[in-house]
C-alpha cells in the first residue's frame, strides 16, 4: 500500500467515525448526554491521546537510534578502507592492483547499501565479493617487504 492510499483510508475511517458519533448522538437518552458523561469521555479521549503521543514518541526515538546505527556503521566502514587504503599507498607502488581492487570492492558495498531492491544481483554479487575478498586477502598475505 502507498502512502497515499493509507491517507485516505485513515481519513475516510475519521470522517466515517464523526459521521457515526453525530448520528448515535441523537439516538442516546438524554441522561447519557449530561455534563458527567460528558467529562468521563473527555477523560478516555485524554488517556488515549497521552497514550498515543507516548507510542509515536517511542516509534520516533526507535527510528532515530536504529539511523545512528546505521550511521556510526558506515561511517566506521569507510574510515577502515581509508585506513587500509593509506597504509598499502605507504607500502609502495607494487600495492597498486590491490588499492584499486579495495576501491572496487568499496564501490560495490555502496552500491548494495543504496540500491538494495536488487536482490538477484545482490546474489550474485555476494558469490563474486566473497572471491574477490578471498583473492584480495590472498594478495595481501603475499607482499614481501622490501624495506623496513
Amino acid at each position: 500500500m502507498t502512502t497515499l492510499t493509507l491517507s485516505v483510508i485513515s481519513a475516510a475511517c475519521i470522517v466515517a467515525g464523526v459521521l457515526a458519533g453525530v448520528w448515535l448522538q441523537r439516538l442516546l437518552p438524554v441522561h447519557h448526554l449530561s455534563v458527567n458523561s460528558q467529562d468521563a469521555v473527555k477523560l478516555g479521549a485524554g488517556v488515549i491521546a497521552t497514550m498515543s503521543a507516548l507510542v509515536l514518541g517511542l516509534l520516533v526515538s526507535s527510528a532515530k537510534n536504529s539511523y545512528d546505527v546505521a550511521s556510526a556503521n558506515v561511517a566506521q566502514i569507510g574510515a577502515k578502507f581509508i585506513e587500509l587504503d593509506e597504509l598499502l599507498a605507504e607500502y609502495g607502488p607494487e600495492t597498486m592492483p590491490l588499492r584499486e581492487q579495495v576501491k572496487t570492492i568499496l564501490a560495490g558495498r555502496i552500491e548494495l547499501l543504496w540500491h538494495p531492491q536488487a536482490n538477484t544481483l545482490s546474489v550474485l554479487l555476494t558469490n563474486e565479493r566473497s572471491e574477490t575478498i578471498a583473492t584480495l586477502q590472498n594478495s595481501l598475505g603475499a607482499l614481501v617487504p622490501v624495506s623496513e
